[in-house]
């Protein structure tokens, strides 16, 4: 059966279901949930307000590309966290880069990825940006999570005008509630959930809120923990020497291992896989804590301020990868065998003050915040040194490795803006914005263990220990072999980064429903990096260098939109979006490449324009609502991670690419008691030319034609069933995600990009995810019952390797993350 054959049978699926769907969020609740004083047009009942262009607007009449979902649908599609969201928001992914950190994870939209340099999609908590650079080897943006949240809005395309560098592809805004200075409210929400062959999971939250003198202070506080359980074991994995024989079906695919190891006899290799005993048993779970207060003050009916904080603390136990050679993904059984678990702890603090001030036809806003985050992991390094220094990770070393990886991040940010609107035909919003971000990435192997047994002679060849092993650090012990000195590893890589930008944006009414859009922002940019790295592999001098960049970017947008009645909106749009550029650190001298020598010190920012038209329709009276949008981009000077033979890593500008695709969303009301949605996207993003390997002549580092690793297709389907019985209202839904499969042409299976080709990797297969929920609405609580992942779906959603950084000698280890296996639960939530 074609591919072609299946796509249009699945999108067919998925417009059927949208016949029988329940509204998505771009259909949510409507704008009830506005916060006092909401300058929102007149929205019909079934709308949800948003701030896409920084102005409240109901979503059907805003002229960009959004999926907004109000709380109550989060709460209906058990949406916790960003990878929920992406599953119900075609056009978001989200990709897991550190197969070690279980909360390592990047965000793009529409095909503009990159795990290098800048973040291509912002981050927001209100107003406050919070996405990372990717800086040094560990670091990686952290996601607020899903719990008394107003609404998530995830805003499609470069908003390079409103919403700066950083937001290249698009933007994803967590919008907190503010506290009524009127109206006493109070939300809570209680679960409890089993996943099959693994841990139970719960979770506990309560938020409440309301005046303390009315019409002048009031409050709102919330705090929630979570605690989701592992499904994935660790188990005490034998090596050879270490106890047991090594045991593995690997023998047949690397003829050269019986070499590699001749102590090992056939029978050995070819035996029954044994994997020891379970030293931990669902070692990967999650813990979750999550407190925010917020104090508004309103001294006259002109001025409004609101002072809140947000902490949120995230610790998970363990990586949530598995070894592909010890599970059996059927069977729901995920194991790995490091020598030691991998915990993470990622913690934050965000307190901001934001005062608005009516001065009649304009609104002054200001927002002032701090963000302060301090994350940290431990990594077992045991198979990965094995594999440097011994040729391969089964190499009897009865000691463990660590490397310990340390982040923190800090962001003032500054915004005024003047906000206006109805001015004879004309809304305009105009700001300054400043802010100041420092992130540090430091990083420190402890490989003091791997000299106790290290063999003689083993360098690399025509490399002299000198240069492969390097000097001492500071930090651990050290022992001398053939006349070199045998330390630990320490990189670090330092950022300070400012910008100060103005940006103006104009609607201008030209005729009757007839809409001209025109934005600017100009910024000046200043992006210094520094690096620090000693140690085996850097080499006998320390690489201690920086690079700093300085820019001026512009970013416009242009528009034309077509109100042509409360029912129909058209547009048009062309927008620029924008990152900042970066440096490099000098790699190793085993790689016998200099960086700086060869002009890669330093890379360049990369840009793109994106056009795109769009419709918004309510037809049948409202009980039909559609919104569909395509768009073309055109990428240029892409950031690009090229991960090196060696085990070293670059940044480099790496050509162009073209993105094209669209998303539409439609909602049916079938009848007043069944409602149903489908979202559906699609994205082609495809490199343009040859970007040749500077480090290794006669090769790619990506090839023309090569396309962006992400699914083609996303698909989100809904039906909803609703009838009154007595008093209350009793519910079922259904909710069906479908995820196509990576394209074959990806850079790491093309055999021209030396540098990075790998076809061990794989593609990453499509998959099917079917939720179903029912429960009763009580006057002041919901209690469901859910299924998630009811067809126990485990796709392989990333595979990462061991790599021999050297020889290539003996079978890679390699791992894989999947989705959480099927789980049954019980929901409580209640609203007054």
């Amino acid at each position: 059966m074609s591919n072609s054959f299946c796509i249009r049978n699945r999108l067919a699926a998925g417009v059927a279901l949208s016949v029988l769907a329940m509204p998505v969020g771009a259909f949510a609740q409507a704008g009830e949930n506005a916060p006092d004083g909401s300058r929102a047009r007149a929205a019909p009942s079934n709308e949800i307000v948003v701030t896409a262009t920084r102005q409240e607007e109901v979503l059907s009449r805003v002229p960009v590309s959004v999926a907004a979902f109000g709380e109550e649908q989060l709460d209906e599609q058990g949406v916790r966290n960003i990878d929920d969201i992406a599953l119900i928001a075609p056009g978001l992914q989200v990709n897991r880069t550190d197969f070690r950190n279980a909360a390592a994870a990047q965000i793009s939209i529409r095909g503009i990825s990159s795990t290098a340099g800048a973040s291509t999609t912002g981050i927001y908590i209100d107003d406050t940006p919070i996405q990372s650079r990717s800086l040094g080897y560990t670091s990686y943006s952290v996601f607020p999570q899903v719990f008394d949240l107003e609404r998530v809005e995830v805003l499609r395309g470069p908003q390079g005008t409103l919403f700066g560098a950083g937001s290249q592809g698009g933007t994803v805004r967590f919008i907190t509630p503010t506290p009524s200075l009127y109206d006493y409210s109070a939300y809570g929400r209680a679960e409890i959930s089993t996943t099959e062959n693994g841990a139970e999971s719960w979770e506990a939250g309560v938020a409440v809120g309301g005046p303390i003198v009315e019409d002048l202070l009031s409050f709102r506080i919330s705090a929630w923990h979570r605690r989701d359980g592992g499904y994935v074991d660790r188990v005490n994995y034998d090596r050879p020497g270490g106890g047991g024989p090594y045991v593995s079906a690997f023998y047949l695919q690397f003829p050269n291992f019986q070499a590699t190891f001749p102590g090992l006899t056939p029978s050995d290799t070819l035996s029954e896989p044994t994997t020891g005993t379970v030293v931990e048993e669902d070692s990967n779970y999650q813990e979750v804590d999550v407190l925010r207060g917020a104090l508004r003050f309103a001294p006259s009916e002109n001025l409004d301020i609101t002072a809140s904080v947000f902490w949120q603390d995230i610790y998970n136990n363990d990586s949530g990868s598995y070894w592909l050679n010890l599970s059996n993904p059927d069977e729901n059984e995920y194991r790995q065998g490091n020598n030691q678990a991998q915990p993470s702890h990622d913690e934050f603090i965000l307190p901001s003050l934001k005062i608005e001030y009516d001065a009649g036809p304009v609104t002054i806003v200001s927002n002032t915040s701090y963000f302060d985050r301090k994350q940290s992991a431990v990594n077992d390094y045991t198979a990965f040194e094995r594999a440097i220094y011994y040729g391969s990770y089964l190499s009897d070393l009865d000691d463990t490795t660590t490397s310990y990886v340390y982040n923190e991040q800090q962001n003032f940010t500054q915004e005024l803006r003047a906000e206006a609107s109805d001015l004879g035909g004309l809304d305009l919003v105009v700001g300054l914005f400043y802010t100041k971000n420092d992130q540090l990435a430091r990083q420190f192997n402890d490989i003091s263990t791997v000299d106790a047994s290290f063999p003689d002679g083993g360098c690399p060849a025509g490399l002299t220990p000198p240069i492969c092993y390097g000097a001492p650090v500071t930090g651990g012990p050290n022992a001398p072999l053939d006349g070199a000195v045998f330390g630990n590893v320490l990189d670090a890589a330092t950022l300070d980064e400012e910008q100060l930008a103005g940006f103006v944006q104009a609607d201008y009414e030209i005729a009757e429903g007839v809409t001209l859009t025109a934005g600017l922002r100009v910024a000046d940019t200043r992006v210094e990096i520094g690096f620090d790295n000693y140690g085996p592999i850097v080499g006998p001098v320390p690489v201690i260098a920086s690079a700093v960049q300085e820019e001026t970017p512009v970013t416009p947008k242009f528009g034309l939109s077509w109100q042509v009645n409360p029912d129909h909106l058209f547009y048009v749009s062309a927008a620029k979006g924008f990152r900042t550029g970066g440096g490099n650190p000098e790699i190793g001298q085993g790689c016998g490449f200099s960086l700086n020598a060869n002009g890669l010190g330093t890379y360049d920012s990369d840009s793109l324009w994106s056009y795109e038209a769009g419709a918004k329709n309510n037809l049948f009276g409202g009980r039909l609502r559609v919104s569909t949008s395509a768009y073309y981009i055109d990428w240029q000077d892409i950031q690009q991670n090229i991960l090196l033979q060696c085990g070293f890593q670059l940044v480099v500008n790496g050509g162009s690419a073209i993105s094209t695709g669209f998303d539409s969303e439609i909602a049916l009301e079938v009848t007043d008691f069944l409602t149903l949605s489908s979202a559906i996207g699609y994205n082609h993003t495809e490199f343009q030319e040859d970007v040749p390997n500077p480090t290794l002549p006669g090769t790619n580092l990506i090839s023309e034609g090569d396309q962006v690793a992400a699914p083609s297709w996303q698909i989100s389907s809904s039906a909803a069933f609703r009838y009154p019985v007595g008093a209350n209202d009793a519910y079922f839904r259904a909710d069906w995600q479908y995820v196509s499969d990576y394209p074959d042409d990806l850079t790491y299976l093309n055999p021209q990009n030396a540098a990075s080709f790998n076809r061990s990797l794989g593609v990453v297969g499509d998959y099917h995810i079917v939720n179903l929920r029912a429960g009763i609405a009580l006057e002041n609580f919901d209690v469901s019952v859910f299924a998630k992942n009811l067809t126990n779906s485990n796709p392989e959603l990333g595979r990462f390797e061991s790599v021999d950084a050297f020889s290539g000698a003996g079978p890679n280890l390699v791992s894989g993350f999947t989705l959480r296996p099927r789980t049954f639960g019980l929901t409580v939530t209640a609203r007054y």
